[in-house]
Parts: structure tokens; C-alpha cells; sequence
């Protein structure tokens, strides 16, 4: 796997953006997108953390995806604005 682009934004919901490479048996050209959104240690019934996740093929195929909320923890993203 590779690390082609780690990008972050964001002032008050910091989100982080990774892309690359990866290398699967059955996924010819494989790249991937991972996504952190840091929504803050809020209020205990505030909007929780995010992560998601997509995994394609060369020709564009999606081999796997998903987005949920991060029920333990806490990401901390520090943007670059």
C-alpha cells in the first residue's frame, strides 16, 4: 500500500483525506480513499467522528465502500488551514 495524498481541511470539523495504492489479489490497479472527520469532543449527545472508505479497481469498479460513526475514541485531526 501507498500513501500518495494526505490532505486536511477544515477549521471547525478538521477532516483528514487519504489516498494510494494498494495491492489485493483480485483487484487489478487498486486504489483506495480514507476519510476522518473530527467533530470535537462535544456534549455527550453531540455528532460523533466519522470515517469512510472506498476501495476501487483500474477501471473505476467500486470493491468496497463504508461510512460510520466512530463509537469509541476520539480522532484528532489537525488542519492545515
Amino acid at each position: 500500500m501507498t500513501f500518495e495524498q494526505v490532505t486536511s481541511i477544515g477549521k471547525y470539523s478538521p477532516t483528514a483525506y487519504i489516498s494510494g495504492r494498494c495491492k489485493a489479489e483480485k483487484i487489478s490497479g487498486c486504489r483506495y480513499w480514507v476519510m476522518f472527520a473530527d467533530n470535537k469532543a462535544l456534549e455527550k449527545d453531540g455528532t460523533p467522528d466519522i470515517i469512510g472508505f472506498l476501495v476501487i479497481d483500474g477501471a473505476g469498479h467500486r470493491f468496497a465502500y463504508g461510512t460510520g460513526p466512530v463509537i469509541k475514541g476520539d480522532i484528532k485531526v489537525i488542519s492545515s488551514n
